[in-house]
C-alpha cells in the first residue's frame, strides 16, 4: 500500500472509463466532472477498440428498409448537444463550448461545399458530401484536442448526423433500447414515462 494520503477514489468503472472522487473536497480540477451515465458509456465505447465495419451499422439498417432518412444539419440543436456530450465525456471538461462551436462550424462548411458541388454516389452525404472528406476535415478540426480519440469522433459523428435520429434513438440503436433505457437518469426516465402515457 502507498504511505502517501490518497488524493482520489476511482469508482464507477466501465471498460478503460471511470469517475474520480477527490478526497480534499476542493472541485475544480478538471478530472473531477461528474460525467452522466450517458457520458460514461460513450466515454466506454472510444476507449474499446473499434472495427471501422462497426460504425457502418446503422447505414446497413437504414439501407436495408429502403429508407432514405435526411442526415441531422449543423444547425440542428441536436447536433450541438450531441457534440457537446462526446466532447464533454473525451476531454473530461465541462466547459467545451468553444471546441463545440468550431466543430459544428466545420460542419458548416462542409455542408455549404456540399451545397455548391453537389456531389453524389455511395458513401455521400446528401448534406456534408463523401464521407473520406468529411472524415478528413472533422479529424482535422479535432486531432490538436483529441488526439488518437480523433477519428473514432469523427466516425461516431458521421454515424449519428447520418442516421437523422435523436440522441435517445441513436444511443438506444448503439447500445440497445434495454441498455440505452438504463442509462438515463431519474428525471429523463420520468419525462419519457410521461410521454408515452400522453401518446396513448
Amino acid at each position: 500500500m502507498c504511505k502517501r494520503p490518497y488524493t482520489h477514489i476511482v469508482y464507477d468503472c466501465i471498460g478503460r472509463s471511470y469517475r474520480l472522487l477527490s478526497t480534499s473536497g476542493q472541485p475544480g480540477s478538471d478530472s473531477d466532472m461528474a460525467l452522466t451515465a450517458q457520458q460514461r458509456r460513450r466515454r466506454a465505447l472510444y476507449m474499446t477498440p473499434q472495427q471501422p465495419a462497426d460504425t457502418d451499422d446503422e447505414q446497413a439498417q437504414a439501407a436495408a428498409t429502403g429508407r432514405r432518412v435526411q442526415p441531422r444539419a449543423p444547425s440542428s440543436p441536436q447536433t450541438s448537444e450531441w457534440v457537446t456530450r462526446e466532447l464533454q465525456a473525451l476531454l473530461l471538461e465541462d466547459d467545451v463550448d468553444v471546441i463545440a462551436q468550431h466543430v459544428v462550424g466545420v460542419l458548416q462548411g462542409l455542408a455549404n461545399r456540399q451545397k455548391q458541388s453537389r456531389c453524389k454516389g455511395p458513401g455521400t452525404s446528401p448534406v456534408y458530401g463523401p464521407q473520406p472528406a468529411f472524415l478528413a476535415g472533422i479529424v482535422q478540426a479535432v486531432q490538436s484536442f483529441l488526439d488518437e480519440h480523433a477519428a473514432a469522433f469523427a466516425r461516431q459523428l458521421w454515424c449519428f448526423l447520418e442516421s437523422g435520429l435523436s440522441i435517445s434513438a441513436h444511443d438506444a440503436l448503439v447500445f440497445g433500447a434495454e441498455d440505452a433505457a438504463s442509462s438515463l437518469s431519474d428525471d429523463e426516465q420520468a419525462r419519457h414515462t410521461e410521454a408515452a402515457g400522453d401518446s396513448s
